[in-house]
């Protein structure tokens, strides 16, 4: 992909951060631990102050005097046992994605599938069956088109084909009538 997606995934269990997970992509003045460090502070007091269910927020406010931010979502869920799942992405991803993402995440305890489905999300198609189906539907109609197109171009072909066996059918008839006359006139002897 051009531009990156997904930004940071944090996952909170025990008001502790279980697993944070930063997009190996983004260049920015910070090192990595120190975003890691801000998105984990970040996620815990969100999740604390969250109240049970989904949220959005877009981070493009009138408060907001980091620009850099304008152009992304934070989406958070708060499960009934207290935990959490922050899940930071570009505005153009779909907030059902996003949210079903996290849903998918939350009984999840293999840091390494986290980290896997964390980076999975970055194509929509590898982690949603809509998408998918979506995805397989626009190269089902580039095909189809493709078809579409051969065939018109066969059935010139074909026209062309049928002038010419036509041209052929009228030239050996003639053929036929010219040889008819000639054996006529010719006699073996």
């Amino acid at each position: 992909m051009a531009s990156v997606e997904v930004v940071a995934l944090v996952v909170i269990r025990n008001n502790l951060c279980y697993h944070t997970v930063i997009n190996k992509d983004i260049t920015t003045f910070y090192t990595k631990n120190v975003i890691k460090e801000i998105m984990e502070t970040f996620s815990k007091i969100i999740i604390d102050k969250a109240t049970i269910g989904a949220c959005s927020i877009d981070l493009e406010s009138e408060q907001n005097s980091i620009t850099e931010l304008r152009n992304y979502m934070l989406y958070c869920v708060k499960f009934q046992d207290g935990n959490g799942i922050t899940f930071i992405t570009s505005k153009k991803y779909k907030e059902r994605i996003a949210f079903s993402f996290i849903i998918k995440l939350k009984e999840l305890d293999d840091k390494a599938l986290i980290t896997s489905m964390f980076y999975d999300s970055n194509e929509p198609a590898k982690i949603d069956v809509i998408e998918k189906i979506n995805k397989d539907l626009k190269e089902l109609h580039v095909v189809m088109h493709k078809n579409i197109e051969s065939i018109l171009e066969r059935g010139e072909k074909l026209e062309i084909l049928i002038l010419k066996a036509e041209g052929l059918s009228k030239n050996s008839k003639r053929f036929y009538v010219t040889a008819k006359k000639m054996n006529r006139y010719c006699t073996i002897s």
